[in-house]
């Protein structure tokens, strides 16, 4: 793994360039999305996220100046801010190829290259991060329909 990092470690999460997201654990060690939009987090979302970013793996380790890669000016920026108050973080360069990004992490000058699924994973959209919404509603549909779905 590219952080040295445990995901329980982990009371904040932020997400800064062409992508926002902000993310704290609250007293109850809930996950609770701060921003662009203020809710409540969907728990298992919001802990595949942290695991993903605490996780995260390099499939290679390419050589050159930081501005081959996009990192001198990242597209994007991954925080996580940990319980001792320190901070981690990955920063995404450019596209390789449709698969893959550069990265770096900010201890070191390392270039990483990750997969894109991976990257993903630590960016999700808001919409995966929130609870449906009247669940009371979709079950009732559900019953309603005298079991016809399958």
């Amino acid at each position: 793994t590219m952080l040295r990092v445990a995901h329980d470690d982990i009371l904040e999460y932020l997400i800064e360039g062409d992508m926002q997201l902000a993310m704290k654990k609250d007293a109850a060690g809930a996950w609770q999305v701060v921003a662009p939009q203020a809710f409540p987090a969907k728990k298992d979302a919001a802990e595949k996220t942290v695991s993903s970013f605490a996780g995260v793996k390099a499939v290679d380790f390419p050589e050159g100046k930081l501005a081959e890669f996009g990192l001198d000016k990242p597209r994007r920026t991954i925080t996580a801010v940990l319980k001792d108050g320190s901070r981690v973080s990955l920063l995404i360069g450019k596209e390789k190829n449709a698969y893959q990004y550069f990265a770096k992490t900010t201890a070191g000058d390392t270039v990483y290259l990750i997969e894109k699924y991976a990257l993903e994973s630590c960016c999700p959209a808001l919409e995966t991060l929130r609870e449906a919404e009247k669940k009371e509603e979709k079950n009732q549909s559900q019953q309603s329909d005298n079991g016809t779905k399958k």
